[in-house]
C-alpha cells in the first residue's frame, strides 16, 4: 500500500490572489464614490453660503444708505455684483422695496441673489424691514 502524503501548502494560488484584488477594489470604489458625492454636495454648500455672504453685504450697504436717505428709491433691477463682493462676477443680485405702513415709516428691503451651477439657476433671498429714524 502506498501512504499518500499531502504538501503542505505554501503561499497562495493565483485565484485567490485574483478574488482579494477584486474585493480590495470594489471596497475603493465605495469610497472614492461617497467622496465623489461629499465633495458635490461641499461645492454646493460653498456657493449658497458664498451668495449669503453676499446679500449680507449689500443688506449691510442698503441699511447704511436708508439712515441717511429713508425716502430714495431701493429697488434695484437685476445686476451683477459689485467686483468687491465677487471678484470673478458670478453673482447678480435685484432689491426690491415695499412699504409696509400707511404712513411710509416701515419699508421692507428684499435683495435676492442669482448664480447659474451645475443644477442650473439658483437664487437665495434675504429681506429685512426698516423703521424710519432707527
Amino acid at each position: 500500500m502506498r501512504s499518500i502524503t499531502i504538501r503542505q501548502q505554501r503561499g497562495i494560488n493565483l485565484l485567490e490572489l485574483i478574488l482579494a484584488i477584486a474585493l480590495c477594489g470594489m471596497a475603493l470604489l465605495a469610497v472614492v464614490g461617497v467622496q465623489w458625492r461629499y465633495h458635490k454636495a461641499f461645492q454646493q454648500d460653498e456657493r449658497r453660503l458664498q451668495a449669503r455672504a453676499i446679500a449680507s453685504s449689500l443688506m449691510s450697504e442698503f441699511e447704511a444708505g436708508m439712515r441717511t436717505n429713508f425716502d430714495a428709491d431701493w429697488n434695484r433691477v437685476r445686476q451683477t455684483v459689485p467686483l468687491e463682493l465677487d471678484s470673478k462676477g458670478e453673482y447678480q443680485y435685484e432689491c426690491t422695496e415695499s412699504i409696509e405702513d400707511g404712513d411710509g415709516n416701515l419699508k421692507r428691503l428684499q435683495l435676492e441673489i442669482y448664480w447659474t451651477d451645475k443644477r442650473g439657476g439658483q437664487s437665495e433671498k434675504l429681506w429685512c424691514i426698516f423703521l424710519r429714524g432707527e
